[in-house]
């Protein structure tokens, strides 16, 4: 399928390096399609990312396949709404809204039975951001929903906005690392090697049902999985180089009947059980966009109502709220954080000869008090520096010039210690618009 051009937007390697964020074990949507270049699905697209010293490149591919585009925007749509149904921007006057409407992406919308549909609202979906849209229900006709024609493709602020938002660009990560830094020494020699590694945010509903996968399990057959069930259970979204790409599967679809015996025929052992009978517990307890909802949740609310999924542990409990929910203070546990907490931190962890529930909560304790707010963030980076696979990925970040302005500012605007020369935390600057922050 044809991509878009490249294009551009400003973004320094010292606050995110492609190659070790995408392969350290957070998505597995990603692969690297060329030197420096990674293809993978974000928000219902295909995308091709590349990045210099300075600024993050990306292209869009789209498809040519009218009954996929169809597809998708009606899934969109359906989705959507039915979350955003109460909202009440969407009670406006029908006489505001006619056969022919601009999103605020000047998309134009068309309608087929101009005289029985009618506009109730355009918004950008965060998982989609297309023109979303549905029709006044008539009894009469008894259609539930109409065809969108996009007429013109996607500005580059929605397309920026989607990978500011998924790499969340808006928190300061050279500004965190200094912090780290001066409150661990060990943190502070790691660091030299594995900058510019931040916490991706990512649809919940995948990085969910992804990290069941991960129980006993290494990231390429994580990686194989995950494609098997987007491939067999998702939407096709486009063709790229051969290989057809696909959504993640939603909720529902995971749900149905005999799921179970059809994951364990395609190779995902007891995982099988997991994926088919947490889906079914979402959909007959919660409905459709439960996980996404607990987001509004406090830290231990949103970690206590996962646990109660079949296959979901402390550990991957912890990895969707840090990953997904916005649970920033979340550290997930496994052999590798256990490893490096026994070495570094708490040596008391050497003679122990498993992880017990009070041990685990002890380890994440221990770094919340010693990283602050953002202390699952800081976990990722030594997380890391751990992984064999990562090894090769070392650099310093002296390699990237930083503008000599930049040091001066930081020099003089960085109050990393109080007057007794203990390190003391500052809230990371951020220029987007997150909420639900509560960890």
């Amino acid at each position: 399928m044809a991509a878009s051009l490249w294009r551009s937007f400003p973004c320094s390697r010292r606050q995110l390096r492609l190659d070790a964020v995408l392969l350290c074990g957070q998505s597995f949507r990603w692969r690297e399609a060329g030197a420096g270049e990674w293809l993978g699905v974000l928000a219902d697209r295909v995308w091709r990312l590349k990045q210099d010293e300075t600024h993050l490149y990306y292209q869009v591919y789209e498809s040519s396949n009218k009954d996929v585009n169809s597809c998708r925007i009606k899934t969109e749509v359906k989705s959507a709404f039915k979350a955003e149904e109460t909202d009440a921007s969407y009670h406006t006057s029908r006489k505001q809204h006619r056969a022919t409407a601009k999103t605020t992406s000047n998309h134009k919308i068309t309608f087929d039975s101009v005289d029985q549909k009618v506009l109730l609202e355009t918004k950008y979906a965060c998982s989609a951001n297309l023109a979303l849209a549905k029709q006044c229900k008539n009894d009469a006709a008894g259609i539930d929903y109409f065809d969108i024609k996009v007429e013109k493709k996607e500005d580059d602020m929605v397309l920026v906005s989607i990978l500011e938002d998924y790499f969340q660009l808006g928190v300061d990560i050279e500004n965190l690392y200094d912090q780290w830094s001066q409150a661990d020494p060990y943190f502070s020699k790691t660091a030299r090697d594995f900058w510019g590694i931040r916490i991706l945010r990512q649809d919940p509903v995948e990085n969910l049902f992804s990290f069941i996968c991960s129980s006993n399990n290494n990231i390429a057959r994580i990686t194989s999985m995950v494609d098997k069930l987007c491939a067999h259970y998702g939407q096709p979204v486009a063709e790229v180089e051969g290989k057809m790409y696909h959504t993640f599967p939603s909720v529902s679809s995971l749900a149905q009947e005999g799921m179970e015996e059809k994951l364990r025929e395609l190779g995902f052992g007891y995982r099988a059980k997991f994926i088919s009978k947490s889906a079914r517990h979402i959909i007959d307890n919660h409905g459709q966009d439960w996980v996404s909802s607990l987001r509004h949740q406090s830290y231990e609310e949103a970690k206590a109502e996962l646990m109660t999924l079949c296959g979901v542990g402390a550990k991957v409990a912890d990895c969707v709220c840090l990953m997904s929910l916005d649970k920033t203070g979340a550290i997930p546990v496994d052999t590798h954080v256990w490893q490096f907490a026994a070495r570094h931190y708490l040596p008391k962890l050497q003679a122990a000869k498993s992880v017990t529930g009070k041990l685990y909560q002890e380890i994440g304790d221990h770094f919340r008090d010693l990283w602050g707010p953002y202390a699952g963030w800081a976990h990722s980076v030594l997380f890391t520096s751990e992984l064999r696979h990562m090894q090769s990925k070392k650099s310093s970040p002296d390699q990237v010039e930083k503008p000599p302005a930049m040091v001066k500012q930081k020099r003089q605007s960085n109050s990393t210690e109080d007057g007794k020369g203990k390190a003391k935390y500052s809230k990371p600057s951020s220029s987007s618009k997150k909420t639900g922050r509560t960890a």
